[in-house]
């Protein structure tokens, strides 16, 4: 099974293609007079999420080793120094590929961990098999990813009479409106959050901003370790391959 819109995201890359290209041509000239600024993006103050139980009767669908990574510039400088650090090369071509993806679209990386007691039930939620996947808004909308794509196939392992199933899911939404401009997620919101619905329960993970005036600390090793879990170049292939760009 997948889980790729691979034709709806290639209509929206060439789209903003031409805006970008629309944009050199005018210049700073071409801007309207009393057009107000775009708001700015939002800046998460760490790019890991623990998953969190909001509601419903399955609370135990997902164990709490379950994680998302939020995939910005930071992650991805992480993951390429791992992978240099390891000896590993790094394609040219994927890297600059990657850096336009990035420049376009919010990438959130969930790995996903189960040992429900319904086998069945557990390996189709490790790959969001059925679930309501979304960003919720500050304003309380729900913004539906444009792709999803799996990276690599499920882990199985014995956990006593159980089976603990692990997966990691992509998750892409733009990172900005196409016409509008308008970021998917501003920097206005205290938080951000990603919402997995399934069997019944509402799972979710949040990201404080950057901006807010608690937060938590920074990164910690545990959570640069994480971010490193999937690869740099494995992270990059499974992301535009599923995307049809990168062949």
């Amino acid at each position: 099974m997948t889980f790729t819109r691979g034709i709806g995201l290639r209509v929206l890359l060439a789209m903003v293609c031409v805006l970008a290209v629309s944009c050199a041509t005018r210049g700073p000239r071409g801007k309207k007079p009393g057009v107000a600024p775009v708001a700015a993006e939002f800046t998460p103050v760490s790019f890991v999420s623990p998953i969190h139980v909001e509601s419903g009767a399955y609370g135990n669908l997902y164990a709490s080793d379950s994680y998302a990574v939020w995939a910005n510039p930071e992650v991805a400088a992480l993951k390429k120094a791992q992978a240099v650090e390891a000896g590993e090369t790094v394609d040219p071509k994927l890297e600059t590929l990657g850096q336009a993806f990035n420049d376009n679209f919010l990438v959130f990386e969930c790995h996903l961990v189960s040992a429900f007691a319904d086998t069945s039930i557990g390996y189709d939620a490790v790959g969001l098999r059925g679930a309501d996947v979304y960003l919720l808004t500050a304003d309380g909308r729900a913004v539906r990813p444009i792709q999803m794509a799996m990276a690599g196939p499920v882990r199985e392992t014995p956990q006593g009479a159980l089976k603990k199933f692990e997966r990691v899911n992509l998750v892409v939404f733009p990172r900005r409106d196409v016409a509008t401009g308008v970021p998917t997620v501003d920097s206005g919101s205290r938080a951000a959050r990603l919402v997995i619905e399934a069997v019944q329960t509402k799972f979710y993970f949040e990201w404080a901003s950057l901006r807010a005036p608690t937060r938590p600390a920074a990164p910690t090793m545990e959570d640069r370790l994480r971010a490193v879990k999937l690869g740099f170049n494995e992270f990059y292939r499974k992301l535009l391959a599923g995307a049809h760009i990168f062949d």
